[in-house]
């Protein structure tokens, strides 16, 4: 028996990392890379021998980054009789991070159907990694982020945000092509999410999240209700100061009658949106003497004291009007100036190449949205709830397996998304290649 693992290194600093030694048994590391450059990531697989039984597997693999202190770390394998598995660890020889003393072990865990990444962020005498508090990320990290204004900002988003159970649903829909997420709202934010698109329906009387399209007729599900999302992020808020952002759009009013088809709101089921949604506290009152683009963190956040809400209301594709609500806390969805267009493809490729294109032609200039979203064609549409084809939240996994390795090499000083887009939330990964992205713009602005 063998098990065959991915790893991906990102050095998101300023020093070449060094291979300087490895040993191993039962383990074949010799993809493991001789050395890797500034801004850059490797990735490669290792394979275990497990003839001789897993417990006899391990290996140590030392970096060094080629530093004016010559700091040290090794990325190591071994059996844990607790975990009854292989672990994935970094031990921090000779190496303190913001988070880690020298000489600390850090598991990474052993996944074997994803990626596992190892990452470290910054500079001689502050670095970051290998992982972070995605809890409170932007908090933690103000000395990167503070002085940064929303259009230079880089964040994480969660894709129908709301669709991580069904509440209510059409004849034709399931699971498989309605939800989007596994973790709740909560769940998502304490993973780093810090953009959210919401996608509101008014059912029997109430508002939820929905998700649905319509093709002769509308099909969909409702998901979690508003009020429970209000409380979820007011939970969040009173234990960590963060920045929000929750997009409104794709409104969609199910309560028109058993004879007449589904329309999108019109400004009196918006109205009483808003007047459910100002419940939700820390929302971010703006004097609307400049643009909310132009605003940094620490501004919104007030030095990192309190956390700051924005809602973000579609205005292009439907007539709302924010009335008395907008700069308190609501905010029409074009003052951001921003660019988003879905690939609209199952294919990985297909899709990276499209956003990135979209990248390169459009971050320059607009607030820029990488949807790193797979969909469904119609075949899986029609059949994923008999198995025979895929879930959306399991092309989800196919889309988060290329992300990192994809998308970090890409970045340069005008050239990089302000929201990663993702459906399946499951991870810290998607925040801290966000926080890597940040740090590395920062450096290349600073040379």
């Amino acid at each position: 028996m063998s098990q065959i693992i991915d790893i991906i290194l990102v050095n998101s600093t300023n020093s070449v990392w060094e291979k300087k030694s490895s040993t191993s048994n039962y383990v074949d590391i010799s993809n493991f890379t001789n050395s890797i450059s500034p801004k850059r990531n490797k990735r490669f697989s290792i394979s275990t021998d497990e003839s001789n039984g897993i417990i006899n597997c391990s290996f140590d693999v030392e970096y060094k980054i080629l530093n004016s202190e010559n700091n040290t770390f090794r990325i190591r394998g071994n059996y844990k009789s607790e975990l009854n598995r292989l672990d994935l660890e970094i031990f921090l020889e000779n190496l303190e991070t913001h988070n880690h003393k020298k000489n600390s072990t850090i598991s990474l865990g052993w996944e074997t159907e994803g990626v596992n990444e190892c990452v470290f962020i910054g500079d001689v005498g502050n670095y970051i990694g290998p992982d972070i508090d995605t809890q409170s990320w932007m908090q933690e990290y103000r000395n990167i982020l503070g002085d940064t204004p929303i259009q230079n900002l880089c964040i994480t988003g969660s894709h129908d945000a709301g669709m991580y159970k069904i509440t209510w649903k059409t004849g034709l829909a399931s699971e498989c092509n309605t939800l989007t997420q596994s973790n709740n709202i909560f769940e998502q934010l304490k993973l780093g999410i810090r953009y959210f698109d919401i996608r509101p329906t008014l059912s029997d009387g109430s508002f939820y999240t929905g998700h649905f399209n319509k093709t002769i007729v509308w099909e969909g599900a409702n998901g979690d209700n508003i009020q429970s999302i209000i409380d979820q992020i007011n939970v969040f808020t009173t234990r960590h100061n963060e920045l929000i952002l929750i997009r409104l759009d794709h409104s969609l009013n199910l309560d028109t009658g058993f004879w007449f088809s589904y329309i999108p709101f019109k400004q009196k089921e918006w109205m009483n949106l808003f007047k459910e949604l100002e419940k939700i506290n820390h929302l971010y009152y703006h004097d609307g003497t400049s643009s909310i683009l132009d605003l940094t963190l620490n501004q919104l956040t007030d030095n990192g004291t309190h956390s700051a809400v924005l809602f973000l209301v579609e205005n292009k594709k439907t007539s709302v009007n924010l009335g008395g609500y907008h700069n308190k806390g609501f905010f029409y969805l074009s003052e951001l100036n921003m660019y988003h267009k879905y690939s609209n493809t199952d294919s990985s490729f297909q899709m990276g190449s499209d956003q990135f294109k979209k990248m390169n032609d459009y971050a320059p200039t607009q607030y820029f949205q990488l949807s790193w979203i797979l969909t469904q064609n119609f075949i899986q549409i029609t059949t994923c709830a008999t198995g025979v084809s895929n879930s959306i939240r399991q092309l989800a996994e196919k889309a988060h397996d290329t992300l990192t390795e994809s998308l970090y090499p890409q970045i340069t000083a005008t050239k990089y998304p302000n929201i990663i887009l993702i459906d399946n939330v499951k991870n810290k990964a998607a925040t801290t290649l966000a926080l890597a992205i940040n740090w590395t713009v920062l450096s290349y602005n600073k040379e």
